[in-house]
C-alpha cells in the first residue's frame, strides 16, 4: 500500500479525540470498537496524550508507566510528519513495505488500557498478592483489549494501523476469535480470555481442566457449554499462552520491583488469584465493569 493512501486514510475520519500525529489513531478511532471504547474512557477520566515527553521514555518505557499513569499523560511519537516529508519530497514513490520495519511505533493502546484499568481499581491492594494481583489484572486487560480488537479489522490499512499501535496483533486467530464471540457472547469471551491472560500472566504455562472449569465458572455461572463450544474456548485461550516468555519471566519482575513488590517466580506462579475473585466481591465487580465498559461497544 502505499504511504499517500495511508495518510489519507489518517487523516480522512478526523476527529478531536483522536491523534492526527499518530499514524492511523483517527482510522483506529473510527473503526475500532474496543480501540475507541478505551480512549473515550481515558479521555473521561482525565487522561491527556502527548508526543512532548523526556529522554526517559525514549530510553526505557517500562520504568516510566508508573509515572505517566500517576501523571495522567500518555507519551507517544509523533510518526506522522516524518511520512508527510517523504511524501513532499516525491509524492505516491514510497510503499508501506519501505518503512514498515524502521518506522517507530506507538504502544499507546495498551498503555491506555492500563490506565482505564488503573482508573477503575475497585479496591486498594492488601498485602503482597493481592499487590501482585492487581497489578496483573491491568497488564491482562492490556493483553485482552489487543486481541480481540483485531476482531475489528476488516482491511489492510486496519491491520496495518492496529499493528503500528499494539504490541500483538494475532491476525490469524481474527475470524476464530469472531465466530467465538458471535457464538458464545462477546461478554462472556472477554471474561474467560482475561481470566487466562491472569493465569498465563501469572507464569502459567498452560490450565488444567479444573481451573478451566473455574475460569468459566467466573465468565458466566449459568452458562452451559456443549462439548463443541468446550472445544471453542480452549482454542480461545491457547492465545493467552503465546505471551513472549521473556517478557512474563523478565520484563513483568523488573516492572514489579519498580514498585517494590518483589515477585519471584515462586510467589507469581502461587497467587491464588482464583480463589481471589471467587470469595472477594471486589474483585468480580471489577472484571465485571471492566466488560460492561467494551460490551456497548462490541
Amino acid at each position: 500500500m502505499k504511504l499517500a493512501r495511508l495518510l489519507y486514510l489518517n487523516s480522512e475520519n478526523a476527529s478531536k479525540s483522536a491523534l492526527q500525529d499518530n499514524l492511523g489513531d483517527s482510522y483506529l478511532y473510527e473503526k475500532n470498537k474496543i480501540y475507541k471504547a478505551i480512549r473515550n474512557e481515558c479521555l473521561k477520566n482525565g487522561f491527556v496524550f502527548s508526543s512532548d515527553f523526556d529522554a526517559f521514555y525514549l530510553a526505557l518505557p517500562l520504568a516510566e508507566l508508573e509515572n505517566f499513569l500517576k501523571n495522567k499523560k500518555i507519551p507517544y511519537f509523533n510518526n506522522v510528519d516524518v511520512i508527510k516529508n517523504i511524501e513532499n519530497k516525491k509524492s505516491n514513490l514510497a510503499d508501506w513495505s519501505d518503512v514498515v520495519d524502521n518506522l517507530k511505533k506507538n504502544f499507546l493502546f495498551h498503555e491506555s488500557c492500563h490506565a482505564v484499568a488503573r482508573s477503575f481499581r475497585s479496591n486498594k491492594p492488601q498485602g503482597l498478592e493481592n499487590k501482585i494481583l492487581n497489578q496483573l489484572i491491568e497488564e491482562s486487560f492490556a493483553n485482552s483489549c489487543e486481541l480481540l480488537g483485531i476482531i475489528y479489522a476488516e482491511d489492510t490499512a486496519h491491520r496495518i494501523f492496529y499493528e503500528m499501535n499494539s504490541y500483538t496483533a494475532l491476525f490469524e486467530q481474527k475470524t476464530n476469535l469472531k465466530n467465538a464471540s458471535e457464538e458464545l457472547g462477546f461478554e462472556f469471551i472477554f471474561k474467560v480470555t482475561m481470566l487466562g491472560y491472569l493465569h498465563s500472566n501469572h507464569l502459567h504455562d498452560s490450565m488444567d481442566d479444573l481451573t478451566l472449569k473455574r475460569i468459566i465458572a467466573l465468565g458466566d455461572a449459568t452458562k452451559k457449554l456443549s462439548d463443541k463450544q468446550l472445544k471453542t474456548i480452549k482454542f480461545v485461550l491457547r492465545n493467552c499462552f503465546n505471551l513472549d516468555d521473556t517478557f512474563k519471566q523478565v520484563t513483568t519482575r523488573f516492572y514489579m520491583k519498580l514498585n517494590a513488590l518483589e515477585a519471584t517466580h515462586s510467589n507469581l506462579k502461587n497467587v491464588d488469584y482464583l480463589t481471589e475473585f471467587e470469595k472477594n466481591i471486589n474483585y468480580t465487580l471489577y472484571l465485571k465493569f471492566l466488560t460492561d465498559l467494551l460490551v456497548a461497544k462490541a
